[in-house]
């Protein structure tokens, strides 16, 4: 199910967790875990990671919710997108 997710983040349009969880058939808190983990493995950078310290100067401030939460953002690291080339 990870390499769902990974795919699922990385083809896919800005969603919150639960459209996520919801089309991989799960719950939001699992969807984080595994997210969590994809983290920790190397395959996935969080915006916070590349230096972003603004909402401001995002392209997509204007369509998160920043009221309720932080919105976080997910690129692939150099190892997510090489898994992702032997995928394809």
């Amino acid at each position: 199910m990870l390499q769902q997710l990974l795919r699922q983040l990385t083809h896919g349009q800005l969603q919150p967790p639960e459209e996520v969880a919801r089309t991989l058939g799960t719950t939001p808190a699992l969807v984080a875990q595994m997210t969590e983990q994809l983290v920790a493995r190397g395959y996935l950078q969080s915006n916070a990671a590349q230096g972003a310290t603004s909402c401001a100067h995002c392209p997509l401030h204007t369509v998160c919710n920043t009221i309720k939460r932080q919105p976080r953002l997910w690129s692939l690291t150099a190892k997510g997108e090489r898994a992702m080339r032997k995928e394809v």
